[in-house]
């Protein structure tokens, strides 16, 4: 197509399980964007990848309002960390320029899920009234969905931000 750019990409082995980073969606005014994938396979070597590099360079240039991206990593930072013995991580601010990282603190499915089955064990069949508010404290719920949102809200305001161009690297 005339005027346009097109980006070729070949997802690197340096997403897990080969995970290719998709956008997800674009501001229609100021064209920031939400682009997810999973966590990058850096290691304790710390592995890098230009094509990831070059990746979330294109990001950015496809935005020419914007020469900043937030990385919002979805998980608690120390679960990134440990991730690292595991040949996961996450991106590194010194690798990728004009980056932020910005850990958002969600836990895994696995928690998660644990988390609602223990509110339904209170739920059901029947309510214990006179311990219905320390049971429910116990279940973390309420603590996961102020994360969940809490998250939400934070790319919100940076893809609403004029001038930024916004990346949520989400990962598993």
């Amino acid at each position: 197509m005339r005027g346009e750019r097109s980006v070729a990409y070949a997802p690197p082995p340096l997403f897990f399980q080969g995970r290719l980073p998709v956008l997800s969606w674009m501001h229609p005014d100021s064209l920031a964007s939400i682009t997810r994938c999973s966590q990058p396979l850096v290691g304790v070597s710390s592995n890098r990848c230009k094509g990831d590099e070059n990746y979330v360079q294109a990001i950015m240039d496809a935005n020419a309002q914007s020469h900043r991206i937030y990385i919002m990593d979805a998980r608690p930072k120390v679960n990134s960390m440990v991730n690292i013995v595991n040949g996961g991580g996450y991106e590194s601010e010194d690798v990728y320029q004009n980056a932020e990282l910005v850990f958002l603190d969600i836990h895994n499915i696995h928690v998660m899920r644990e988390s609602l089955r223990k509110v339904k064990d209170i739920c059901f069949p029947v309510i214990d009234d006179q311990k219905w508010l320390t049971n429910v404290d116990n279940t973390n719920w309420l603590n996961h969905l102020h994360h969940i949102l809490s998250g939400a809200v934070r790319i919100a305001d940076k893809v609403h931000e004029p001038n930024i161009t916004s990346a949520d690297i989400t990962h598993d």
